[in-house]
């Protein structure tokens, strides 16, 4: 499978069975996403892989909103990465570069899934808080992103609704 093919099978999914995901498999994608680069090789992050009863009680973490994230009490599997930002102060500047390794860990996640024919859903609103506290997270911390993963209960749709190039690149020379 091309890269491009992996971007293009990569979606957000919504509708999980409710079918476990082998752990090899969850040690697999986040070992990944441990290759992904990050400003000065810092490699802020750590990945906390959830499953069982600590899966059901990230799910609820992730439905903190009413009528939010509905769907998460069928995944069985979330992957949660946090970053210090202490390591972020430059030249009496802060910069957001946790965030940005972040982001970029996310997508070889989703990504790693994907090639393993596993779905995710990168969950914008969760309760940071209380995941600190499920999962023992230094308070100086920050939970940047909660992954759902899991197998899809629709197959692959291989086809993106996306703005057209022009309206999204400017080519200068």
């Amino acid at each position: 499978m091309t890269f491009k093919e992996l971007a293009l099978k990569r979606e957000s999914c919504r509708n999980y069975l409710e079918a476990p995901v082998a752990h090899e498999d969850l040690v697999d994608i986040v070992k990944t996403a441990i290759y992904a680069p990050s400003a000065s090789n810092r490699q802020s992050w750590r990945f906390f892989i959830c499953e069982g009863e600590t899966a059901k009680k990230v799910a609820a973490l992730c439905k903190a909103l009413p009528n939010n994230n509905i769907w998460a009490d069928k995944c069985p599997a979330f992957i949660v990465i946090s970053s210090t930002t202490r390591q972020s102060e430059i030249l009496g500047k802060t910069h957001e570069f946790p965030l940005v390794d972040c982001g970029i860990a996310t997508a070889y996640i989703c990504l790693a899934a994907a090639e393993k024919d596993l779905a995710t859903c990168i969950v914008g609103s969760a309760d940071e808080e209380g995941v600190k506290s499920l999962l023992g997270i230094d308070p100086e911390r920050r939970v940047h992103c909660v992954i759902a993963v899991g197998h899809g209960a629709e197959p692959f749709k291989m086809k993106k609704d996306r703005l057209p190039y022009e309206e999204l690149v400017t080519e200068r020379r």
